[in-house]
């Protein structure tokens, strides 16, 4: 079960790693190597991510959090695509 476990938290540990760097622009080569492992558009996928956040979360300068928000939204439409993706793979 440990093993299980470490497993569980290594794979959260790098998907949030993923994130952060998508957002902040850095650690490219791991971001692009995971947009290159699903075949995804990573430059369509960054416009649309960046157009969704700035209608659902518009940023102003006052309010807390924009950046924890941002990321809930990257990650939230990210997976949905990624599991479609996946299915897409395994349907063949």
């Amino acid at each position: 079960m440990d093993e299980l476990v470490d497993r569980f938290e290594l794979a959260r540990n790098r998907v949030d790693s993923f994130f952060m760097d998508l957002m902040n622009g850095t650690n490219q080569e791991f971001v692009d190597e995971a947009f290159k492992v699903l075949d995804l558009n990573k430059a369509d996928v960054e416009n649309k991510l960046i157009r969704i956040n700035e209608e659902v979360n518009p940023f102003n300068p006052e309010q807390m959090g924009h950046n924890a928000s941002k990321k809930i939204i990257y990650k939230a439409i990210l997976t949905m695509m990624w599991e479609d993706k996946m299915a897409d793979n395994t349907s063949d």
